[in-house]
């Protein structure tokens, strides 16, 4: 028969690794971001900006200002003849510190889509950036923003134009109705250099005639598709600058 003594002496570690286990079971887990960005989608689609700004961590507030954030954004929808918005949530990813989940970063991805009257739909991905400030369980998740949340390749110095690019000739048409040359319409939001002439990395919506009867965008029946990178002059600073 085993001596008592030893038999509490083996139980022992077995007793802490239990009271250990409960300790860090009871201890309250890290928020997780997605909620924050949610929070930020939602403020969005209602244009609520002062919700938006609100949700930035003090360094994006720093390096922004309420005059690139605030002041800007409204400008931006205006250049654009915004009239609405829906912004998809994705998941939250964490990059890896020391081979493990950073439990202070993590990114999130946004599906956007801009409802124009200019150039119809206009869909993009960006990616809000998050960082945890705080202690692990008082902390809060905070976005690390950046003028590429709105647009991709939207970096400081460049800014927000839509331009009308006017056509000149009428469509030419075969005996049996197919196109042997057409004219297109185009809408141009791009992001230009402030304080320069040229930008580069537009994006160029190219209008093709619809061969259907009836007028479409413009009273011409054209139908905007298709999305390319341009180059072009910017004209001058204009709305949206940063």
């Amino acid at each position: 028969m085993m001596p008592r003594s030893n038999v509490v002496t083996r139980s022992l570690p077995a007793l802490l690794f239990a009271v250990v286990s409960v300790l860090a079971a009871c201890e309250p887990a890290q928020p997780q971001p997605d909620a924050v960005a949610k929070s930020y989608a939602e403020a969005w689609k209602k244009a609520d900006y002062q919700k938006m700004w609100s949700l930035l961590s003090d360094g994006a507030q720093q390096r922004v200002g309420t005059d690139g954030f605030i002041d800007r954004l409204p400008r931006i929808a205006d250049e654009m003849t915004l009239r609405s918005l829906d912004v998809a949530v994705g998941p939250s990813s964490r990059p890896l510190a020391n081979g493990s989940p950073d439990p202070a970063h993590a990114t999130i991805p946004l599906d956007i889509t801009y409802h124009t009257a200019r150039v119809g739909d206009v869909r993009r991905t960006t990616t809000l950036a998050m960082v945890y400030v705080g202690e692990k369980d008082k902390g809060v998740w905070k976005i690390d923003w950046s003028p590429e949340a709105l647009l991709p390749n939207l970096v400081p110095g460049r800014l927000v134009r839509m331009l009308r690019l006017p056509t000149t000739r009428g469509r030419i048409l075969a005996r049996d109705g197919s196109e042997l040359a057409t004219f297109a319409d185009a809408g141009v939001i791009g992001k230009g250099k402030v304080g320069e002439q040229c930008f580069a990395g537009a994006f160029r919506f190219a209008g093709r005639q619809d061969t259907s009867s009836g007028g479409g965008q413009g009273g011409r029946g054209e139908s905007l598709q298709g999305l390319q990178a341009l180059p072009g002059s910017a004209g001058g600073d204009g709305i949206g600058e940063v």
